[in-house]
């Protein structure tokens, strides 16, 4: 699991291979996109566009594919089947050749040797056309050799490419030019038609690496594929750490836009706590001067109906007796959540009195008191035998 991880960050999941083909001046490009999808490879997509413009219709940029150039420039020659693979068989198949001025590859497919040639100004220029679009080139090769890949699937008589015919004999394979003949192969469970057979194989190339043969095209692959590895690690890299930054910066945001909110509540309630506290001290210092105004009034009222009380029963006559005396009685009744109401400068006196004449006499002497208003009798009646009660209700004069 790990290593198809690697893998896939290393390669991704999408090989692509591309055919530059041509066939009576009549250029074409053939591509093939395969895609990993667990352990197994499936086509993703094929397509044939008319000009190099064209594949970025069908191609995203940075899009690494294995290029395989089967041209009119490309020549090729099958020599039967050799031992190794290697330049004397170049010499072999193309005699004082200028090695410099060209690339080579030689390989064995389909049970023959194949040696192919191509001058390196027309690959080069073709390869520096494909990666100004954009395209990051994995590999290249020349003609038939990467029919490798798939041999082993395909018929042993004929087969059929975008601009070529193979017939396969005893002695070798006999290669020629022809139209284009669509024939459907199946290549291991991926089914595609002659058109794209070498386009797949330059895919599975991409993918399995699968480099047996000999060419002094091996070094330029090798330089492609590490260029390619350090711009894809430079791009993932730079994307992870684009995302890590961005999910700090996120993670700095939502903590930031916590505690400040944290703060302002703080804040906030420092705010109300010290308005509370400031209208505490103020309700305090309230509280401590009513309290004392009540404790003056009380001390003052308690002197006064302390004198009211001893004045009032200083000349009480024996005839007379006090049941209820109420000094700023209530004036309703008191009722949970309601406001008591006292009826002050009065004194309420209730009792009992067995002489009527002494009764008024000390009526008399009530009303002489200097801090006495008037005095109303608002009862008098019979209660037994030589016994009435009162109601007297004395009004003070400075309340």
């Amino acid at each position: 699991m790990l290593k198809d991880l690697f893998k896939n960050i290393k390669d991704g999941r999408v090989f692509c291979g591309l055919e530059y083909s041509e066939y009576a001046g009549d250029e074409k490009f053939y591509g093939v996109q395969l895609i990993r999808r667990k352990n197994s490879l499936e086509e993703l997509k094929s397509f044939e566009v008319p000009e190099m413009e064209d594949l970025g219709e069908q191609l995203k940029k940075q899009q690494a594919l294995f290029l395989v150039i089967n041209t009119s420039q490309v020549i090729t020659k099958s020599v039967g089947r050799t031992k190794v693979a290697d330049l004397a068989v170049v010499n072999k198949a193309f005699p004082n050749l200028n090695m410099e001025d060209f690339y080579y590859e030689v390989s064995e497919v389909c049970g023959s040797t194949l040696v192919s040639i191509c001058r390196k100004p027309y690959v080069d220029e073709i390869l520096e056309k494909l990666e100004a679009k954009g395209f990051a080139i994995i590999g290249c090769s020349l003609a038939l050799h990467q029919l490798r890949q798939v041999e082993e699937f395909l018929p042993k008589d004929k087969i059929h490419l975008s601009n070529t015919e193979i017939v396969r004999e005893e002695d070798g394979l006999t290669i020629h030019k022809t139209d284009t003949v669509e024939v459907p192969y199946n290549v291991n469970g991926i089914k595609t038609a002659s058109l794209y057979l070498l386009s797949l194989s330059a895919a599975l190339m991409h993918f399995f690496r699968n480099t047996a043969g000999f060419s002094n095209l091996e070094e330029q692959n090798a330089s492609f594929q590490e260029n390619f590895y350090q711009k894809r690690f430079f791009r993932l890299f730079s994307r992870a750490l684009m995302v890590l930054l961005l999910i700090v910066l996120l993670i700095n945001f939502f903590a930031f836009n916590h505690y400040y909110q944290k703060v302002e509540q703080l804040k906030q309630t420092s705010e109300i706590n010290t308005s509370n506290k400031e209208k505490l001290m103020e309700l305090n210092a309230l509280i401590a001067r009513k309290e004392k105004l009540v404790e003056d009034v009380l001390s003052s009222s308690a002197s006064r109906s302390s004198m009211y009380l001893d004045e009032i029963s200083a000349e009480i006559p024996e005839t007379l007796l006090f049941t209820e005396i109420d000094y700023q009685p209530l004036k309703k009744k008191i009722k949970k959540d309601k406001e008591i109401l006292l009826n002050p400068g009065v004194i309420d006196i209730y009792g009992q009195s067995t002489n009527s004449d002494n009764f008024s006499l000390w009526i008399e002497h009530l009303e002489s008191l200097d801090w006495v208003l008037r005095v109303d009798v608002e009862d008098y009646g019979f209660q037994a035998a030589n016994t009435s009660f009162f109601k007297i209700k004395v009004r003070i004069a400075d309340e």
